[in-house]
Order: C-alpha cells, then sequence, then structure tokens
C-alpha cells in the first residue's frame, strides 16, 4: 500500500535539489500533502497545501509553533466522514555526501494528552519504512535515520500519520519537531550572480518638456 501510494504522489511532484549541509523540513514549501481513508485510494491537495482542519477531512498540514523547546508541525489525520493516514512528502535529488541523515522528533500535543489514545508516527524513504511508532505522551522522543545509501538517487521522503490502536481519531494532535535532512560532507556549488548592467545617472535628470510625456 505505501510503495503505491509513494509512486503516485512522485510523478506529479516538482524534486528539490539540497543547497546547503542542513535542509529544515519545515522551511521548504515544496512537497505533496494528501490523506487516504481506511480501504480507500490516496487524494491529494495542491503542492505546498497547508491548512488546519480542512472541512471535508479534517486533516491539518502545517507549522503548530513551540513545544517543549522545538518548533513544531502539525500533521492530523482524517477524522471527519472516517479516518486513515495523512501523510506529509518530500521528493530530493540527493548529491554524494559522506553521511545521509533525517532527524527530528515526535509528540502528542501537551493539553490533549489523556484525551487522545495517541496517534502512530511512521517515516517511509522510498517506500521503505524507517520508522513505525505509537506516541500518547507530550515528550518529545527523538529519532535519527541514516539514509546515507541514497547518495546521489531520487528520494521520496514520506511522514504519515495515523490515529492510535483503538482507530480512534479523536484529539490527535500528532506533532512532529524540528525536522532536518542533514548532508554531511555536502559542499554545496556557490551561486554566482552577474553584475547589474551599468546605470547613468545623468539620464535619470530632469528636463522640462513642453507636453506631460516623460523625456528618453
Amino acid at each position: 500500500f505505501a510503495l503505491a501510494l509513494v509512486a503516485c504522489g512522485a510523478a506529479a511532484q516538482p524534486a528539490v535539489t539540497p543547497d546547503a549541509p542542513v535542509m529544515r523540513l519545515d522551511e521548504i514549501g515544496m512537497y505533496a500533502v494528501g490523506y487516504a481513508y481506511r480501504g480507500q485510494p490516496e487524494h491529494t491537495f495542491p503542492i505546498g497545501w497547508s491548512g488546519l482542519f480542512e472541512a471535508q477531512t479534517g486533516i491539518a498540514c502545517q507549522p503548530f509553533g513551540e513545544q517543549n523547546g522545538r518548533k513544531a508541525f502539525l500533521l492530523h489525520c482524517p477524522w471527519r466522514h472516517g479516518t486513515g493516514v495523512t501523510f506529509q512528502q518530500f521528493d530530493f535529488r540527493l548529491p554524494r555526501a559522506k553521511r545521509i541523515l533525517v532527524r527530528g522528533a515526535t509528540a502528542m500535543r501537551a493539553d490533549i494528552v489523556g484525551k487522545s489514545d495517541g496517534a502512530t508516527f511512521r517515516i517511509y524513504a522510498n517506500g521503505r519504512k524507517f520508522l513505525d511508532v505509537n506516541r500518547a505522551d507530550s515528550n518529545w522522543q527523538t529519532f535519527e535515520l541514516d539514509l546515507t545509501s541514497f547518495a546521489e538517487r531520487r528520494l521520496i521522503l514520506r511522514f504519515e500519520t495515523d490515529p492510535g490502536p483503538k482507530d480512534d481519531p479523536s484529539f490527535d494532535y500528532s506533532l512532529w519537531g524540528d525536522r532536518e535532512l542533514v548532508l554531511e560532507g555536502f559542499r554545496p556549488k556557490p551561486v554566482t550572480h552577474p553584475d547589474p548592467p551599468a546605470l547613468r545617472l545623468s539620464k535619470l535628470a530632469s528636463r522640462t518638456a513642453p507636453d506631460v510625456v516623460p523625456a528618453d
């Protein structure tokens, strides 16, 4: 199922070429986002969609302030008209690097602890599952995934949230914290820009003219 969704989403999604050794994922606006109800096909929103509790499904995908010293990103599963998974997916053309890591943390929003049975957090890289954990508390639990084997390849990096063990999406404020793509040893090529053409300020001088048409 995950492999099919990754392949479907990748076809229409433009790839991002890293331009720095550390890419903060919450600062990248080029991503795919969507959802899939249980036993139903995937549906996607426009590239880079962000919103809180979309009217039809109830999904959310947006920055969510700070919690316990980390910048949080809310990815809420569907809760209107059913439930299932919500995903946010990045497409990278990875360079050569000594090590390639994906770092971050997971937690539930502090003020809903006890109201939710928790949420399941998953990460896939080209369809292969690297993280699958259920969280029901608000303490950040960090993760570090080694994706060095994907160097100089296309990487479809997918973050997914799902309801907890009772399949109940109520109060599932599932937070990702401080997500980063780290490219150790990567030296991006400097970007150069040509000098602007010379500007002759004498041509900007005001001159008297017999009509209202500006002077050449």
